[in-house]
């Protein structure tokens, strides 16, 4: 499946812009952003994103999860730095990666979603 949109939800400004960078340049230029909760099912009720890349938000990324059960959308993964969210994310069968200060787990991503699409 080749990734044509992407919705990466985060509540802080510099993983946001990360984020948009990386994405449009490994992946897709149509890379949408997202702050929270509320902006994120905005932005899934109005548009089908291929790829949804969660924040922990406080736990909201379980919620936001569960809440778009019912709405079309491509897959859903967990970009965290928080191990109790990765548990969680584990238990729940929910695709998780390890966010540090460099780039690598969005390169795993990157790897992932593009071979994915080869």
């Amino acid at each position: 499946m080749a990734i044509n949109s992407i919705l990466c939800v985060d509540d802080e400004s510099t993983w946001r812009r990360i984020f948009q960078e990386h994405f449009q340049k490994y992946l897709t230029p149509n890379t949408d952003l997202a702050i929270n909760y509320n902006s994120c099912l905005e932005k899934i009720k109005k548009m089908r994103y291929d790829l949804i890349v969660l924040d922990s938000l406080g736990g909201d990324c379980f919620r936001i999860h569960d809440d778009i059960q019912n709405i079309p959308h491509g897959d859903v993964i967990i970009f965290s730095g928080n191990t109790e969210i990765e548990e969680e994310a584990k238990r729940r069968g929910i695709p998780f990666y390890s966010k540090s200060r460099t780039t690598e787990g969005l390169d795993k991503i990157v790897a992932q979603y593009k071979s994915v699409a080869e």
